[in-house]
């Protein structure tokens, strides 16, 4: 099911919305389906039970029969033909030895979503089915439109009452292969099937219901708000089928507010079940009036009870209190949805905390960083203060001249004369005594040296 509405707070427009997923609500361990109706005036049932698969990827429920109209052992007898006609649900004998049909679950909510109010048309998109039923009040044109919601593209589309004035220009633009011509006359009355929607399966048209199965809880007596039963996923799907499209624009007439119509099916269908241990049923002739319905019905549940939480996070009695009423919008504009962003806190220093740590941090990169940046200011600063002030000059080459090399002997061989002479007093023990003492030792043996 879906609903969305908007309204103002505070200047502000806001939206509130929510949907569930009829994959998912559809999706229980066990499924019951029984057609029950009433044929001129006479309650029948249809107490074969067919064959039932879910297909939860499409939300939709396979219902088949054993059908032969040839072959009296068929288990789908003449009470059941009379309330389920298989040609109106596209059975052929030529192809088939059984009869069955898809309900489209998604399908249902959908259509049932638009005519409780719930959503707009416009939340859906069109498709390119329209299909015209006939004249209405002698001088207008009655056509379905297709619409489908695009978050499930897997859907069937559901047909929704459209009217237009002209009925001389709606021949070609409109698909009749599977309803009735423009020259068909729907009557005449009430235009307040416009608008309102309806499920199709082959040239049927379907009118949607959804209750849940409890007669307590789809009564809404007063109870507990601590009973949560009525929150557990037990529900039941229905369509109220009428062979004659006149009729479905009629009962769309007659209760014009839908939600009174939702609530009359299931009184029909409670009143009315063998579920409920009870055949007599006064609730059909008030619904369907003098014409004949049928109506079909899936009861999906589960023996261990599902809820949309397992910890009972749920509204209590939510489906007793009508959510989308003037005054229960007005309060829920009062006090409007929360924003889906929450506010997290982060933890800090305090500002004493704040100061001490940055000073710390300082003087750790100080005391990291300090020595490489002095040395890397300082070795330019001495190694320039030594070019500029201390520098000594040098022989690049370290080359001496004959020169200095004879002015140096000259020097040396004057103070060792000195020395022998006696003309400069020397230490005994002196480099340049000892020297001299060498120098005249080697001058005395080297004749004598010589001469031998």
């Amino acid at each position: 099911l879906h609903f969305s509405t908007t309204f103002t707070v505070g200047g502000r427009v806001q939206t509130f919305g929510f949907t569930a997923e009829p994959g998912d609500v559809f999706n229980r361990e066990y499924s019951l389906f029984e057609v029950l109706g009433q044929v001129s005036s006479d309650l029948k049932w249809c107490f074969e039970d067919p064959d039932l698969n879910f297909d939860q990827s499409s939300a939709t429920m396979s219902i088949d029969y054993d059908y032969d109209p040839d072959d009296n052992s068929s288990s789908y007898k003449d009470d059941c033909v009379s309330l389920l006609h298989p040609d109106d649900f596209g059975y052929d004998s030529f192809y088939d030895d059984t009869f069955g049909f898809k309900m489209d679950l998604t399908s249902l909510t959908s259509a049932l979503s638009v005519n409780l109010n719930f959503v707009n048309l416009s939340f859906f998109e069109k498709t390119e089915e329209k299909y015209s039923l006939g004249v209405y009040n002698s001088d207008k044109l009655v056509f379905l439109q297709g619409y489908f919601d695009p978050r499930f593209p897997r859907m069937q589309p559901i047909l929704c009452f459209e009217m237009r004035d002209n009925i001389d220009n709606g021949g070609d633009d409109y698909d009749d292969d599977d309803y009735d011509d423009d020259d068909d006359d729907l009557g005449t009355g009430s235009t307040a099937f416009v608008g309102k929607c309806v499920v199709h399966i082959h040239n049927s048209l379907l009118v949607p219901a959804f209750h849940h199965f409890s007669k307590e809880c789809q009564e809404c007596p007063e109870h507990s708000d601590s009973d949560s039963s009525c929150n557990n996923f037990d529900f039941v799907g229905q369509f109220l089928y009428f062979r004659n499209y006149s009729d479905v624009l009629n009962i769309f007439n007659r209760f014009q507010n839908s939600r009174e119509l939702n609530d009359l099916i299931y009184s029909a269908y409670s009143e009315g079940s063998y579920l409920f241990d009870s055949l007599v049923n006064t609730n059909f002739s008030v619904l369907c009036g003098d014409a004949n319905c049928t109506l079909i019905s899936l009861n999906v549940f589960d023996e261990i009870n599902q809820a949309v939480s397992p910890f009972y996070y749920n509204v209590n009695s939510g489906h007793c209190r009508d959510w989308t009423n003037k005054e229960a919008l007005d309060k829920l504009g009062e006090a409007p949805p929360s924003d889906l962003t929450e506010k997290y806190y982060r933890c800090g220093h305090r500002s004493i905390d704040a100061f001490f740590s940055s000073v710390g941090i300082a003087n750790s990169n100080m005391l990291l960083f300090a020595p490489l940046l002095c040395w890397l200011i300082l070795f330019p600063l001495v190694h320039g203060f030594y070019r500029c002030v201390l520098k000594e000059e040098v022989n690049p080459e370290g080359v001496v001249s004959d020169e200095v090399k004879d002015a140096a002997l000259k020097e040396l061989v004057t103070r060792l004369l000195d020395v022998t002479n006696g003309n400069v007093e020397q230490r005994p023990n002196s480099a340049i005594h000892q020297l001299a003492l060498d120098l005249n030792r080697i001058a005395k043996e080297a004749p004598a040296t010589h001469g031998h």
